[in-house]
């Protein structure tokens, strides 16, 4: 749910072009549009850092001014000390080098869990592990513990994949800004360099979902004790109109989104056929999380994969949405990115997995350890009291997800595609009805004054 300012909370915010994040030490600069269709504006302040920095090395020298440090020392605060802490450097993109503004804060911080996560924390009670960790997830990477025991089993190459997984659970992903154009790119920046904010790659094209693009979203805008109005995301022109109707309220009003159901369906069906794919080719995803799902221009696709051969064993997982034999490290199958989506499909649909609860305990690197549930699914249930679902629709959807959701592989569908088009074929007979909600907002949302008219931005602060 976010807020929005009500009419004597206006907001004036000079937006400026992304080439002055290399001069000016607060600034705010647009970097995309959040996933209602509204500017997303980044708003930077490092001028108590700097200011601290200068301080404490002239105080240090007992000399009055930079000008007067040492020519050695000026030139290493001036240029590498002070180019890490406004968070400037160069790295090399698809263009060549290029200088770039990193973000001090890691971009799940910044922007939150994905469309998806937000969608299934709010439609069960399977909690996304986007949602319960922030400290060691980036938007666009979910993977977090590694499994020792896998190792073990696995020999020397499995080890180093352990060992280089444990490093890759210490690095964040960071938002990078071309300076030039303000391009947005996605880079690594390694626990070692965390200082600095000096990133390494592959960098790549940063991907703002889009919930306007999606079939019946709608924003619910809510003025405190008064009115309430549903509007269509795709239609901008009478969203803003409503904002500021809200807004025109003395205390301002509240504002949060819903996608039917049906349609968050479709596009988990979508992610099945791109899975295919991936197991044409003879890999398996093996961390198929609703953080590891962009929802782009009304498609689905998943990203950030483990992409390891059929049949081997997986260095570590998502706990939340993996497998049995991914937790216990047995060999992977097709059936393992099954089991993963058909959980996201069960908490969509409010459904409650049953059975036998053992436990595992996995290493999770240094001296830490983790105690996983491993549930032997007998079925699934989902409750249809006060809902208009016949008893036809609860067996037909409690039957498929019992089948995605078996403990032993060989009991689950074993083709992405040919369960994609059983899905498909449930959902036609015994649609899905109703709306998720998703949790959240995408930063605060800010009232601004442009040369015409009001609009409104939402503001992230790095």
């Amino acid at each position: 749910m976010t807020l929005i300012p009500g009419i004597n909370a206006h907001n004036m915010i000079q937006v400026v072009p992304s080439s002055e994040l290399a001069i000016a030490p607060t600034l705010t600069v647009k970097i995309g549009d959040a996933p209602d269709g509204l500017p997303w504006l980044l708003r930077v302040d490092r001028s108590q850092r700097i200011t601290g920095l200068f301080s404490a090395v002239i105080n240090s020298f007992g000399v009055g001014s930079i000008e007067d440090l040492p020519e050695g020392v000026r030139n290493a605060l001036t240029n590498d000390v002070a180019a890490g802490l406004m968070g400037v450097h160069q790295v090399e993109l698809e263009d060549g080098n290029e200088e770039v503004f990193v973000s001090r804060r890691d971009v799940h911080s910044l922007f939150g869990p994905t469309l998806l996560s937000r969608a299934l924390d709010s439609s069960s009670g399977i909690i996304s592990s986007e949602i319960v960790d922030d400290d060691h997830r980036a938007m666009s990477r979910s993977y977090a513990f590694c499994e020792a025991s896998n190792a073990i089993m696995g020999g020397d190459e499995l080890l180093e994949q352990v060992e280089q997984a444990i490093i890759d659970r210490e690095s964040k992903r960071h938002l990078l800004l071309q300076l030039k154009d303000g391009l947005p790119y996605i880079g690594t920046v390694s626990k070692e360099n965390r200082a600095l904010r000096k990133t390494h790659g592959p960098y790549r094209r940063t991907c703002f979902e889009s919930l306007f693009a999606l079939e019946g979203a709608r924003a619910t805008v809510e003025i405190p004790r008064g009115e309430k109005w549903h509007v269509p995301l795709n239609k901008q022109v009478e969203y803003q109109s409503t904002l500021l109707r809200a807004s025109q309220s003395s205390f301002g009003g509240v504002v949060q989104f819903e996608v039917p159901k049906s349609v968050l369906l479709n596009l988990l069906i979508q992610v099945l056929h791109k899975l295919d794919e991936t197991h044409q080719d003879g890999k398996i995803h093996g961390d198929v999380t609703p953080a590891n799902i962009l929802i782009d221009k009304g498609q689905a696709r998943p990203f950030d994969g483990l992409n390891l051969p059929i049949g081997a064993l997986a260095p570590g997982a998502t706990f939340e949405w993996a497998a049995p034999e991914q937790v216990v490290g047995r060999p992977l199958d097709p059936s393992t990115d099954i089991y993963a989506v058909t959980r996201m499909i069960t908490a969509l649909l409010g459904g409650v997995p049953f059975g036998e609860e053992s436990s595992y305990v996995v290493a999770t690197g240094g001296q830490g350890s983790k105690k996983v549930p491993v549930l032997k699914t007998d079925g699934v249930f989902i409750d249809i009291l006060e809902t208009d679902y016949d008893r036809d629709w609860q067996r037909n959807w409690q039957q498929i997800l019992k089948r995605g959701l078996a403990y032993n592989q060989e009991q689950r569908p074993q083709s992405a595609i040919e369960f994609a088009k059983e899905l498909k074929e449930v959902a036609a007979e015994f649609p899905v009805e109703g709306y998720a909600e998703l949790s959240g907002g995408f930063g605060q949302l800010t009232r601004l004054k442009t040369q015409d008219d009001w609009a409104f931005a939402y503001e992230i602060v790095d």
